[in-house]
């Protein structure tokens, strides 16, 4: 009987709505084939789309979440194997990591104990994920958010090999012009894509 439901249910997928009426008949036949005296109803939505999270969502989905211990290469994290830390200052650390799952790389950033009662800081952390998020370039990282859920507050994204522009300008120390301009290019097409969503980096 279970079967013959989710049949019924899964036409619903793809059929018009005004053909919701017959599915729901079938659903009521179906029980009063097998032996329902109940005072049966049937009731099919569809939910087609559901609206983009907003900043408030992402506020209240991590901001209650604890920071996470310091990591060290060898530790896993939500399902994260830590490999080495790529960056640290006194705001944040950036960590080489792979998923357990996939055995993709991933760039994960964790927030600063040193910051853990300053709720304006934890604000704007949280917020740095749900803004990259809506920025749909391929001159802009991806977030990466895990089906798994999360325990600690930081954010996935993708990891790019290569140089950092400070290591290559230090390499470089006298570049062509037309390398330096397709540089710019790239680095002006991210800024754009920010700028068309209101955003503005402020580091740079």
């Amino acid at each position: 009987n279970d079967k013959r439901i989710k049949e019924v249910i899964a036409k619903a997928v793809d059929c018009k709505s005004d053909e919701f009426t017959g599915l729901c008949e079938s659903l009521v036949d179906i029980a009063l084939e097998n032996g329902s005296d109940d005072n049966l109803s049937c009731q099919i939505v569809r939910v087609d789309a559901l609206p983009c999270p907003n900043a408030e969502d992402a506020y209240v989905k991590l901001s209650d979440l604890p920071f996470p211990p310091e990591l060290s290469p060898g530790m896993s994290i939500d399902g994260y194997h830590v490999i080495k830390e790529l960056h640290a200052s006194n705001r944040s650390q950036v960590y080489l990591v792979k998923d357990h799952n996939t055995d993709k790389l991933h760039a994960m950033k964790t927030p600063s104990v040193n910051y853990d009662d300053d709720l304006a800081y934890k604000e704007r952390f949280v917020l740095e994920p749900w803004v990259a998020d809506r920025i749909n370039s391929k001159y802009v990282v991806n977030i990466h958010e895990s089906e798994r859920g999360q325990k600690f507050l930081y954010y996935v994204c993708d990891y790019v090999e290569g140089q950092t522009l400070a290591e290559w300008m230090k390499a470089n120390p006298k570049p062509g012009i037309e390398r330096v301009m397709s540089i710019i290019h790239q680095v002006v097409k991210g800024v754009r894509a920010m700028h068309r969503k209101e955003t503005l980096h402020q580091d740079i």
